[in-house]
């Protein structure tokens, strides 16, 4: 009958207008997800950079010690000496005292300059210790990464079979079936994100001999309360 094709037509209408709304839903959660993770990216990426700027820094106090005072202590250890030696063929002019008093500020300046490595030999193991902290740091982050992305995988998988074994059980009857993947209270689309199988994060080192972390962790959600009855 006309009327009831009407109805029919209204209702197929009606049933694609929920859907269309219920993808644009799932679209929302999906892009509050991918905001919040670049998000939490920034963090991770600022506080690495803060950690590569402090490493930097004392290669950078290493480095110059070795380049600029060291010549400068061999080129006046070289200065003194030749003094000593102008002052013992010139012993006619100059007194014992003074000659002594030289020899003196020699062995002083030559202990100054112990001093002074042994602290460049503690800067650079401190260097060194800090760098594997932050090598260990970044392999935990990875580790961490890896396991939160096989769990996302695994919940992925799962809710697909479950929704699939659903719908399978419901043809031939008027029962609805399920999506385990959007489930009130527990939306595993939310979950998982875009890119359940994203790779992990992984370690780079850079030319400049610090390192360098690429993201991949999985998406992350909550759930509100129980799952369906």
């Amino acid at each position: 009958m006309p009327g009831a094709k009407k109805i029919d037509k209204e209702e197929e209408n009606q049933q694609i207008l929920l859907q269309h709304e219920s993808a644009e839903a799932r679209l929302a959660a999906a892009l509050d997800v991918n905001r919040s993770l670049h998000k939490i990216l920034a963090e991770k990426t600022a506080a690495l950079e803060q950690s590569q700027e402090a490493v930097s820094l004392l290669e950078a106090r290493v480095h110059g010690r070795t380049e600029f005072e060291e010549p400068h202590r061999k080129a006046r250890l070289e200065e003194l000496h030749e003094k000593i030696i102008q002052t013992e063929a010139s012993h006619s002019r100059i007194g014992d005292r003074e000659a002594n008093l030289l020899k003196r500020q020699k062995h002083a300046l030559e202990a100054k300059v112990l001093a002074m490595n042994e602290s460049n030999v503690q800067l650079a193991e401190k260097h060194r210790k800090e760098r594997e902290q932050v090598s260990e740091k970044q392999h935990k982050l990875r580790i961490q990464g890896k396991t939160e992305r096989e769990l996302v995988k695994q919940l992925d998988i799962i809710s697909r079979e479950l929704s699939e074994a659903a719908v399978a059980a419901c043809e031939g009857t008027d029962l609805k079936p399920v999506d385990y993947r959007c489930l009130p209270g527990l939306n595993v689309s939310k979950l998982v994100g875009k890119a359940p199988q994203r790779e992990p994060p992984t370690l780079k080192l850079n030319k400049d001999g610090g390192l360098s972390s690429s993201q991949g962790e999985a998406g992350s959600g909550r759930r509100d309360d129980g799952g369906p009855h």
